[in-house]
């Protein structure tokens, strides 16, 4: 009698972690296709600006977009941030949003330390809300989202991107431009 008690309680117990496990997959599936869903076009989102006022997709200037969810004290999104100040020229028609969820006197201090405050197509953001990760799918720093001038997405990336490959994205179709 024993050893079927021990036997239904193992049966049980793997039916149920195959249930959880099952459920987790579907689950992350699921919210996988509703992101890629969400961001195949330029969404609607609100961001804070350094001033501390709304910064949202209606600030853009129907030009091809570069969401950028960086991190100040990562190595990679530093990488990438100097690839682009590198490039500046080639970007100069292209609206480049960088996405952080540091807090606002960090960003300020950052955007100094970076030159950025003179670029006109260049935005500092804050994410108060958390919105890069859970509505638009950026889960690690840096990561991005391409878009055209008429809001299609064009590519993510997760993980650095060399500038090149943005802007031979933008001219492989130079009405993105």
């Amino acid at each position: 009698m024993n050893r079927m008690l021990v036997k239904y309680a193992l049966l049980l117990s793997l039916a149920v972690g195959g249930a959880y496990l099952g459920y987790g997959i579907i689950h992350k599936i699921t919210h996988k296709k509703r992101v890629n869903e969400r961001v195949a076009r330029l969404p609607a989102f609100r961001f804070t600006d350094l001033e501390g006022r709304p910064f949202t997709a209606r600030h853009l200037k129907n030009k091809p977009t570069w969401l950028l969810y960086v991190d100040s004290g990562c190595e990679f999104c530093r990488m990438e941030l100097r690839d682009i100040q590198k490039h500046q020229q080639q970007l100069a028609n292209v609206e480049v949003v960088l996405v952080s969820a540091e807090d606002r006197a960090t960003l300020q201090k950052f955007q100094k330390e970076q030159g950025f405050d003179d670029l006109k197509n260049f935005h500092i953001v804050q994410d108060k809300t958390h919105e890069c990760h859970e509505r638009l799918g950026m889960v690690s720093t840096p990561s991005s989202l391409l878009y055209d001038a008429q809001g299609a997405l064009i590519q993510r990336f997760s993980g650095v991107v060399k500038v090149e490959k943005i802007v031979s994205l933008l001219l492989q179709n130079p009405s993105m431009l």
